[in-house]
């Protein structure tokens, strides 16, 4: 969640399900035709995830909160290859695909899009706290 504080934009993640249901339902008002607004709680709430990302991957080391560490990933990488070199994800999302999301120091964020954790990276991002977002494979 962001928000302006002291004049300064900040981030804040949110880790409770219900806090997020609660500020689902109220960015979410009737009039709202947004789909978003229309998928029930248990599609919005992410709880499990660590609990899944840790199956996927039982002998991550510690997560690099630094971007250097995502720097010179190739499309022929693996997911497994890049948690070996960079640590477990924060986050899992996507449908479809799987989106390995990782939280950095600066509060920025990676983003990885693969299909499964040993086949070839689809793709890497990096989105500042700003919104500017660079990618982090070279365009083949």
């Amino acid at each position: 969640m962001y928000g302006l504080a002291g004049g300064r934009f900040n981030g804040r993640r949110i880790t409770d399900p219900s806090e997020a249901l609660s500020l689902t339902a109220k960015v979410c008002k009737p009039t709202i035709k947004s789909w978003l607004c229309r998928l029930p709680g248990y599609m919005t709430v992410t709880s499990g995830q660590n609990a899944a990302l840790d199956q996927m991957f039982p002998q991550a080391p510690t997560t690099s909160r630094e971007l250097g560490c995502f720097r010179n990933l190739k499309r022929s990488m693996t997911m497994s290859e890049v948690v070996r070199r960079c640590g477990a994800p924060d986050e899992l999302g996507g449908s479809g695909i799987n989106i390995f999301i990782y939280h950095l120091d600066d509060g920025s964020i990676v983003g990885i899009g693969a299909t499964g954790i040993a086949t070839p990276l689809l793709y890497a991002s990096h989105t500042t706290m700003g919104g500017k977002s660079s990618e982090l494979i070279p365009a083949e």
